[in-house]
């Protein structure tokens, strides 16, 4: 087994793809029955955000979600040792911030100003977890949620995964065997 690093952006992909069809159709859904206005962005809100939350949870289940699996990626310690529930609990919550700033703009929806403030704080929070999870293309390929949780995502084979990136004075490495 091998650290994963750039290949879980394509997991990532994956997983994006799958919540947010799922999520927007069931928002759509709440939508056009209870209209937009407050109920309406609330609820759909509440329920997208819960579909996000209950499947990233899968990481905490099983250390993989549905594009980690495809790829037979697993969350692991940094050691490639099983992660702990403690270990993967808190690399999830680390990464469902946004997620869960976004239920209280939801919640604050019945304010335009109150939920733009709090939309705001949720994009700027997106912001970062983009900056923390990009950290995986580092030499360590560990994104930075994996380094506050002590956790690292390992994948099966024993060839180079990712692009094959070359650091200024590095020696490439030797082409795989097979």
């Amino acid at each position: 087994m091998q650290r994963i690093g750039a290949m879980r952006i394509v997991a990532a992909i994956i997983d994006g793809l799958i919540v947010g069809i799922a999520g927007g159709i069931v928002r759509f859904i709440i939508t056009m029955v209870l209209g937009v206005g407050y109920a309406g962005v609330m609820v759909s809100g509440i329920v997208g955000a819960a579909i996000v939350l209950g499947y990233f949870y899968l990481e905490v289940l099983k250390g993989q979600a549905i594009g980690k699996q495809i790829f037979k990626f697993q969350i692991t310690a940094q050691d490639g040792t099983p992660a702990t529930k403690e270990q993967l609990t808190k690399r999830y919550l680390i990464k469902m911030v946004p997620t869960i700033i976004s239920v209280v703009g939801a919640i604050v929806s019945f304010s335009a100003i109150l939920a733009m403030l709090v939309n705001v704080v949720g994009g700027i929070a997106g912001l970062a977890l983009l900056v923390f999870a990009l950290m995986m293309l580092r030499a360590n390929k560990l994104a930075y949620y994996d380094e506050l949780a002590g956790t690292a995502v390992y994948g099966p084979g024993t060839m180079q995964a990712g692009f094959p990136v070359n650091m200024p004075g590095q020696t490439p490495p030797p082409p795989p065997s097979a």
